[in-house]
């Protein structure tokens, strides 16, 4: 029990020690890149990538902005495609008890304060179980 503490504990503090080390340099790079000094042209090349990439944000905007119309559109179409609310649900049972006809399966009308309301009764067998 004791030996196992102190290995472990070793452990522990080797990798303190690793982090620690590791914060080190990295804290000296920072400090070091941040004291660097920069010609003007070293900076007006950042300040023109950075331009550019803000530019290309507010072009990819606009693309946006002009598409939108057209998108309204299409969601508008697809709106008016879907079942109205107030036959929707009756068309669907309706579809659904076609295909349940068409499969040979058991279906029950049973209005449960839904009108329309069709029950479909499953039983299959598989190879490694009843289900």
């Amino acid at each position: 029990m004791r030996r196992d503490f102190t290995s472990r504990r070793r452990v522990i503090i080797s990798g303190l020690a690793l982090l620690a080390l590791a914060d080190c340099g990295l804290a000296a790079f920072s400090w070091r890149q941040a004291s660097a000094p920069r010609t003007p042209q070293q900076e007006l090349d950042r300040q023109t990538v950075q331009l550019k990439l803000l530019q290309g944000d507010i072009g990819r905007a606009r693309a946006i902005q002009q598409s939108m119309p057209a998108t309204q559109m299409d969601c508008d179409k697809f709106e008016k495609s879907l079942f109205p609310a107030s036959t929707g649900y009756s068309t669907v049972t309706e579809e659904l008890g076609g295909i349940a006809r068409k499969a040979g399966l058991a279906s029950e009308n049973q209005p449960q304060g839904v009108s329309s309301a069709i029950r479909v009764t499953l039983r299959m067998r598989t190879f490694f179980r009843a289900a």
